[in-house]
Order: structure tokens, then sequence, then C-alpha cells
């Protein structure tokens, strides 16, 4: 993996309008969030830090965690957070799952440090 590249997955947020926590939802033998995680394994390697807060059990699932420093922003604030905690240039993608509203946010954002 490229130093300048760290893969992010946003795991905060309430699940409020899901009704309950999402990433914890079962699919296909494990849970919604293993499926960023995984993807981003498969082009990056390990070292996929999630961004926010999250259930314990959600956390051990990526290789650590970068607390939100701007909590109560949406998902912009969690990017912004994980671009803060990265000492080098780099690239941050969030992956909207796929059948999810694409209304509900930007269904892909790059941001770059300088």
């Amino acid at each position: 993996m490229p130093a300048s590249i760290q893969p992010i997955v946003l795991v905060g947020g309430s699940s409020r309008r899901f009704g309950r926590d999402k990433l914890r939802e079962p699919l296909g033998g494990g849970w919604l969030v293993d499926r960023p995680i995984a993807a981003l394994r498969e082009v990056f390697g390990g070292h996929v830090r999630l961004v926010g807060a999250c259930h314990p059990e959600v956390a051990r699932r990526g290789d650590g965690v970068i607390p939100d420093s701007h909590p109560g922003t949406g998902p912009v604030g969690g990017i912004v957070s994980a671009l803060e905690a990265c000492t080098a240039a780099a690239h941050a993608r969030t992956i909207r799952a796929p059948g999810t509203n694409a209304g509900s946010g930007a269904d892909t954002l790059s941001a770059t440090s300088r």
C-alpha cells in the first residue's frame, strides 16, 4: 500500500432512519460493515481504519479506529477527522453501500490533504 493512502470506513452515526445499528446488520454470513472493509483490504491490504464512534465489536473488525474529532457534523466531519489523523498527504474515499439512498450524501467524496 502506498504510504500516502489510508483506507477508511466511516462508522459514526446513530442509524436513526434504519432503526438499529446498521453496521451490525447481518449480511452474507457477516455484517454490513464487513463489506467495505473487505473491499478496501482487497485493494490496499491491511490497515483499514474505522472513523467515528462505534460498537466495540465493530471496532475489532478494523485495523484501528480514528476518533471523530467533529461529532455531529456528518460524514464530512469523519473525513476531516481522518485527514487530520494522517501525517502524510492522503486520499480518503467513502464508499456508499449498493442500494442505499444516493440523496443521503455524496456517493463518493475524495479529499486530499496538502
